[in-house]
């Protein structure tokens, strides 16, 4: 066994409060979102970032604090890519080509979805672009990752938690493609797809803190 690097550590640092610092700042976005009241079951996240008062979906859309839900999509995806550039000594060079790639997707999604928030202007296409490269992107790297992981660090809880969380994601996506569901819980149906790539990183940081060691 070999002790964990300090860059190691710090990338578990860094993917940990990745995901704990983007629910706060959702919830305080919401939370500052009076009128009318911010409904999580009915209403889009993306409608969080949307920097106008407008209609969608038959909703009204009124965010106070949208720069900040559009600053913490971008801040999480930075920090998903510091978070796993720290984290590659983990990986051999065969699983680092495939960390790579999958950290540029899955990061870039939340990138371009604050970037380009999701509200009808000429460049709109872009937001679910990002919206789907980071819950494919999301979902394979916690396949990827966290099966390799678990692998080596001994972990199989670990590894079931993070093949769930990407078939869970995964599914969401599915639903919300297909549009199968009623309007009245489409915020909920969008939170299945995402919630599981914000809480993958938390717990993989977490488990390499409390870890403290690896296999060569």
């Amino acid at each position: 066994m070999k002790n964990i690097s300090k860059n190691v550590y710090a990338g578990g640092i860094v993917l940990s409060a990745s995901g704990i610092l983007f629910l706060v700042l959702e919830f305080l976005t919401a939370n500052t979102w009076k009128n009318p009241a911010y409904n999580y079951a009915t209403y889009w996240m993306s409608d969080l970032g949307v920097p106008i008062q407008t209609e969608v979906n038959g909703h009204i859309v009124n965010s106070p604090w949208y720069a900040l839900m559009n600053l913490n999509f971008v801040t999480w995806g930075l920090m998903l890519i510091v978070g796993f550039l720290l984290i590659l000594p983990l990986f051999d060079k065969k699983v680092s080509r495939r960390v790579i790639p999958l950290t540029i997707i899955y990061a870039f999604g939340p990138i371009i979805i604050g970037t380009f928030p999701g509200y009808e202007f000429s460049l709109q296409f872009m937001h679910p672009i990002g919206a789907l490269l980071a819950v494919i992107g999301g979902g394979l790297h916690a396949l990827t990752t966290g099966i390799y992981l678990g692998q080596k660090l001994n972990n199989r809880w670990y590894r079931i938690v993070s093949i769930v969380l990407a078939v869970i994601a995964m599914t969401g996506l599915f639903f919300t493609l297909t549009q199968a569901y009623p309007e009245s819980i489409q915020g909920i149906v969008e939170r299945i797809c995402i919630y599981p790539i914000v809480i993958w990183p938390v717990i993989t940081g977490f488990i390499l803190l409390k870890n403290g060691q690896y296999t060569e």
